[in-house]
């Protein structure tokens, strides 16, 4: 029950009357009742059975004080069948608290639960017995009444029971609630079974016979008697017609008020509980389930309402343990919510820094190489845009870093780096970018300086200040940087153009000397282009065999006979040419060609003498000069190929002459020593070439096992022309001798220098005099004809 609801009229009535309620409410429904029972009775009755005056007084007194005493033993009867409910009553209100005997408790609800239906079935059968019975007696036996009469007062006094009952049926359940709430126990469903009160089918099955029987009850009587009046009525009054007719039809009005009175009341009586539900339906829907529907008594409505209560207090539990597990879900989702709150910040913060790995060097924390292109790229579209934006890009190498790596260790080359890039962060302004590229590689891009001379003072700034020395963990550090200058130009369309000419600048200053710009001229890139586009020939050329091997011979000055010839290898471009070796060799060296073209030299070479040695066999026989670059002899099975050259060609090996340079020598000492010996066991020669161009090998000749030196041409060249030449000349040949070793003249092309060189002892020359490198063939007819002049 909604505890907010105002309360009834019957609840106002039982709190008013406290206690007593249900003696005082059946004393008023009997005050009510009795005139109404009487009344509905006498009318009837006296029309129909026409009782004399004597007679209607003496039965209206009879049966009201017979009605008197059925009241009074009413009232007596349910006091004794309900004391424990009023004893209950009674005790509610009280101060302080009064112990209830359970079974007193359960009795008190029986009684209250069956007290209106015992009351009405003992207030209809004592009309019947305590008041019809002995009023028709005493009408029978004092007042002569007539079969017929009696007939007519029992119908009168039936319908009017009827009457009675019905009211009291719908009337004084709906005024005996508070008493049943009053007296409700905690566990009411737990005692329905056990306590059925009158079934609403009966209470239904009483109302409608009720009123079926009630307007017959009225009626029939009525209108018997009336036609009997008119059947024995000879003289056929009008007037008797009319009055009985009047009289009939009074009936059937009276009947069908008191039909719709009490129909009106059974309705209302049925309605009512639907009504309820119908409201606590209504309040269930918008979501209050604090609202419950009243149990008055354990009918089918009560059994509806407990179970009804029941499923909304289901539904309550529910509902709050739905709700706290909502709220303890959402409690936990605000948890996760929390955790991938910072999780999504860590993740955010993580990729930030994945995104910043990217684009800086982990070392120097600079910019890289992706970052610093997207810069160079806006630069560039700033200025396409503003044609008075300019800007100017360095191009930075660090000189002889890899030195600083190798003797002082990767450790310090970090540190260098590190050092090196905040020099060149304080050599520029803010809004200027500088950035890693690789390695010791650095760029810096300026923006929007007022002149060139400008971007040159910075330059000399970064020139001047990277070349102070360090300190890193006790050692000095020395370095110089070399920078190619790039200024802004708008036939620059990709930022990867700019890095390349800065970079062919960067590498025309370490030509030039290292420590030094150069600003990139046009030029310079033509010269790439060119190197570039030989590289690929090279390339090209060494799949497809595109060089051949000339020969220029080597004399004997003794006996004026070749002894030899020294292969040099010549390029047969497909579309340029022959080109001479001083124009690809140093390309070839740079990009790891010379290997290849080395080898396949040597194979040639060896081929070639050993077919000169069966056709012109001589003793010693014929031999070949060949020339290692210093790529070659790096190689580590530099002897094993040259024994398989040798093996394949059939070839002595003492007929193979090895030139080496000899800044080989005054490079790596240790590494010449052990790669000359292993060639001294094969049986190989081996000679110094260009002895003398400014390499002071002399200290090392007499702990190699060299066999022969080459005297260069440049003091060759200088004999008969009154300079030092021939006093160089003089003191290679006396150092030679002197350490067992032969010697050879290279670039003879006079006879005034050949002279010269007769004279002093040279064993060998070789020069444009006694014939120019030359092709195989034309070599084999220079064999032929010195053979010749042998014989």
């Amino acid at each position: 029950m909604n505890k907010t609801s105002s309360p009834s009229f019957s609840e106002k009535l039982f709190n008013r009357a406290g206690g007593f309620y249900p003696i005082r409410l059946l004393l008023f429904m009997q005050i009510v009742n009795t005139p109404l029972l009487i009344l509905l009775t006498a009318m009837p009755a006296q029309q129909n059975a026409e009782f004399s005056k004597v007679q209607g007084m003496s039965l209206l007194v009879f049966g009201t004080i017979a009605v008197l005493v059925r009241n009074a033993l009413l009232l007596g009867q349910f006091y004794l069948f309900n004391k424990d409910l009023l004893f209950h009553l009674l005790q509610i209100g009280k101060p302080g608290a009064v112990n209830i005997d359970p079974a007193q408790e359960k009795r008190a609800w029986k009684q209250a639960n069956t007290a209106t239906n015992i009351y009405i079935l003992f207030e209809f059968v004592g009309l019947i017995i305590l008041v019809l019975v002995p009023t028709l007696v005493f009408g029978y036996f004092s007042l002569n009444l007539s079969f017929e009469q009696i007939i007519q007062l029992s119908l009168a006094a039936v319908a009017a029971g009827l009457v009675n009952l019905m009211v009291g049926i719908l009337v004084l359940d709906q005024l005996f609630k508070p008493v049943i709430h009053a007296l409700l126990p905690k566990q009411f469903e737990t005692q329905l079974t056990g306590l059925k009160g009158m079934r609403i089918w009966v209470k239904l099955s009483i109302a409608i016979i009720g009123v079926a029987l009630i307007s017959p009850l009225l009626m029939i009587p009525a209108a018997y008697h009336q036609m009997n009046l008119i059947f024995l009525d000879f003289s056929h009054s009008p007037q008797l017609v009319k009055t009985s007719l009047l009289i009939v039809v009074n009936s059937g009005i009276g009947a069908i008020v008191v039909g719709v009175f009490l129909s009106f009341r059974l309705v209302t009586y049925f309605s009512i509980p639907f009504r309820k539900l119908i409201d606590l339906f209504r309040v269930v829907e918008t979501g209050d389930l604090s609202r419950r529907i009243e149990v008055s008594y354990s009918d089918e409505f009560g059994e509806l309402n407990i179970y009804l209560n029941h499923m909304i207090e289901r539904l309550q539990i529910l509902t709050s343990t739905l709700e706290q597990q909502v709220a303890e879900r959402t409690a936990q989702l605000s948890q996760v919510n929390a955790q991938l709150v910072v999780e999504l910040k860590e993740r955010e913060r993580m990729e930030e820094q994945l995104v910043y790995t990217a684009l800086h060097d982990p070392l120097t924390n600079l910019p890289n190489r992706v970052l610093f292109k997207d810069r160079l790229t806006h630069a560039m579209e700033r200025a396409r845009r503003h044609k008075n934006f300019t800007f100017a890009l360095f191009f930075i190498d660090l000189d002889r870093f890899k030195v600083v790596n190798d003797s002082l260790g990767h450790n310090v080359g970090d540190l260098l780096l590190i050092e090196s890039a905040r020099r060149l962060a304080a050599c520029v302004r803010s809004e200027d970018s500088v950035a890693r590229l690789a390695g010791d590689e650095f760029v810096v891009m300026l923006e929007d300086h007022n002149s060139p001379t400008d971007y040159i003072q910075v330059a000399n700034r970064i020139l001047r200040e990277l070349a102070m020395p360090s300190d890193f963990e006790g050692k000095m550090v020395f370095v110089s940087v070399s920078m190619g200058i790039v200024f802004s130009d708008a036939r620059y369309e990709r930022p990867e153009d700019i890095l390349r000419d800065a970079d062919i600048a960067m590498y025309q200053a370490k030509r030039q000397g290292r420590g030094q710009f150069v600003i990139f001229d046009p030029k310079m890139l033509e010269s790439v282009m060119t190197r570039r586009e030989l590289e690929a020939d090279l390339r090209k050329a060494v799949d497809s065999q595109e060089f051949i091997v000339h020969y220029q011979p080597i004399l004997d000055l003794a006996t004026h006979r070749i002894v030899g010839f020294e292969a040099l290898v010549r390029w047969q471009h497909p579309t340029r040419g022959l080109i001479p070796p001083l124009e690809f060799i140093p390309t070839a060296e740079d990009i790891g060609l010379i290997i290849p073209i080395g080898y396949w030299v040597l194979d040639q070479a060896c081929r070639q003498i050993r077919a000169w040695q069966e056709q012109y066999p001589a003793d010693p026989p014929l031999t070949i000069n060949v020339n290692l670059s210093n790529k070659q002899c790096a190689q580590i099975d530099l002897v094993e190929k040259i024994t398989e050259i040798l093996h394949k060609n059939q070839l002595n090996a003492s007929s193979l002459k090895l030139e080496l340079t000899e800044s080989l020598i005054v490079e790596d000492f240790d590494f010449t020593s052990a790669l000359l010996l292993r060639l001294r066991e094969l049986g190989i020669q081996v000679q110094i070439d260009d002895f003398g161009t400014g390499y002071s090998s002399l200290g090392y000749l007499h702990t190699l096992p060299i066999d022969m030196l080459k005297i260069d041409r440049t003091f060759i060249n200088q004999l008969g022309t009154g300079s030092s030449g021939s006093e160089i000349v003089q003191t290679i040949l006396a150092l030679a001798h002197s350490l067992g070793m032969k010697v050879i003249a290279e670039g003879v092309e006079t006879e005034a220098q050949l002279s010269n060189l007769e004279a002093m002892k040279c064993e060998y020359v070789q020069g444009f005099l006694i014939a120019k490198p030359v092709d195989s063939q034309a070599a084999t007819a220079l064999l032929g004809t010195s053979f010749a002049k042998l014989e």
